[in-house]
C-alpha cells in the first residue's frame, strides 16, 4: 500500500485543488471553494493550509511562506483603486499594486481580511474576523478591525518548535504516516 498525502487530507477537510493548481507544493493543501484571481502572482511554500472559500486576489503578488495556516474564508487583496489625485471620483481607472508578504508559520484565523502591501511577520496569529491594514510583527498576536497587537507570541517556545520541525502539517502527516504503517502491519498479520 503506497501513502498518499494528498488522499490523506482530502479525507480531512475538503479536496486538494490539484486539478486547478498542479504545482501546488508538497504538503500544502487548498481546499474546496477558494479563489484565486491571478495566481500566477501567487507563491505558495510547502505545508501551507489554505481553507474553504478564501479569496487570494495576487494581481499586485502574494508570498505565502512555509507552514502558514490561512483558515476558512479569508481575503486577500494585494491592489487597490486610486483615488488620490484621480481623475475622476470615486476613483479612477489606475489600479496600485501592493504586494503582501506572508512570512513562515503564521496563522490567519477564520473571516480576516489582509489588505494590500501588508507584511504579516514570522510565527505572528491573526485573530479571527480581523483586518490587517498595517505590518504585523514577527510573533504579534493581533485582532480588531483595524488590527492592534493583542499580545506578544513566546518566541523562544516558537522557535523550539520551529527547530524541531514541529510545524502542524508536518506533525498531521507523521501521525498519519504512523496509522498506515499500522494498517499494514495488521493487514499483512490477516494475509498470514
Amino acid at each position: 500500500m503506497q501513502f498518499s498525502f494528498t488522499k490523506m487530507l482530502q479525507g480531512l477537510n475538503g479536496h486538494l485543488e490539484k486539478r486547478h493548481w498542479p504545482d501546488i507544493p508538497k504538503g500544502s493543501v487548498v481546499n474546496s471553494g477558494s479563489r484565486f484571481p491571478f495566481k500566477k502572482n501567487i507563491t505558495i511554500s510547502e505545508n501551507v493550509w489554505v481553507g474553504r472559500n478564501c479569496m487570494l486576489n495576487g494581481e499586485g503578488g502574494i508570498h505565502i511562506g512555509e507552514g502558514t495556516v490561512i483558515s476558512d474564508e479569508v481575503v486577500m487583496l494585494s491592489s487597490m483603486h486610486n483615488y488620490e489625485n484621480a481623475s475622476s471620483l470615486p476613483y479612477d481607472e489606475v489600479n496600485l499594486l501592493r504586494p503582501i508578504t506572508i512570512r513562515e508559520y503564521v496563522w490567519i484565523g477564520y473571516r480576516s481580511m489582509i489588505s494590500p502591501g501588508v507584511t504579516i511577520g514570522e510565527g505572528a496569529i491573526v485573530a479571527m474576523g480581523t483586518v490587517v491594514t498595517k505590518n504585523v510583527a514577527a510573533g504579534d498576536i493581533v485582532g480588531g478591525n483595524p488590527a492592534i497587537t493583542i499580545k506578544q507570541r513566546n518566541m523562544e517556545h516558537y522557535f523550539e518548535l520551529k527547530q524541531d520541525r514541529k510545524g502542524y502539517l508536518k506533525r498531521l502527516h507523521s501521525e498519519h504516516m504512523k496509522k498506515v504503517r499500522r494498517m499494514d502491519d495488521r493487514n499483512k498479520a490477516m494475509d498470514t
